[in-house]
């Protein structure tokens, strides 16, 4: 009997126990199908993503995501971000362009500038930046996202929107003075 032979009555060749395989992350932490960066993973660079992308770990540098991107609770991210869909609930530091929605989840922290024609802000959400809000950046691929006039975006007080949060968006050009 060699080394390797299974039928080794000492235990010297039998093979090791197969490793387990780490618990996947909850439904919510992971996009259906596509691509997965678990929480051990770290990179720095560019990632171009044809399909979808959940990223647990940590990154540092761009992310291009061609379909919906989720930076899930646990990761870090600190990269210029174009995408499609994206989702974030982890910690994201650098700017955001997403060509379809945005959305801050409950445990999202955002410290970044956002340009996106449609932004969803979860109760819990940290957001600190700007935000333009493009309707013509709709249905254009990622890379077509191009830049516009700066407009500054706030909530209106719930005392004056009757319970239902009211968007105003003002300008970032001065209006004429008036003569009088």
């Amino acid at each position: 009997m060699g080394w390797f032979d299974n039928d080794d009555k000492d235990g010297i060749g039998t093979a090791p126990p197969a490793p387990q395989a780490p618990a996947s992350p909850p439904p919510s932490a992971r996009a259906a199908g596509g691509s997965t960066l678990g929480e051990r993973v770290f990179v720095s660079g560019t990632i171009t993503c044809e399909e979808d992308l959940t990223i647990l770990g940590k990154v540092e540098g761009q992310i291009h995501a061609r379909e919906k991107l989720l930076i899930a609770k646990q990761a870090e991210v600190q990269a210029q971000i174009k995408g499609t869909k994206v989702m974030v609930e982890g910690t994201v530091k650098g700017d955001v362009y997403a060509v379809g929605t945005l959305v801050l989840g409950p445990t999202a922290s955002l410290t970044g500038n956002i340009k996106t024609p449609s932004l969803q802000v979860r109760d819990g959400a940290y957001f600190k930046g700007s935000v333009d809000m493009q309707s013509s950046a709709a249905g254009k691929p990622v890379s077509a996202i191009t830049e516009k006039r700066a407009t500054e975006v706030r909530a209106a007080p719930a005392s004056e929107s009757a319970g239902r949060p009211k968007a105003v968006a003002k300008s970032a050009k001065k209006a004429p003075a008036s003569a009088g």
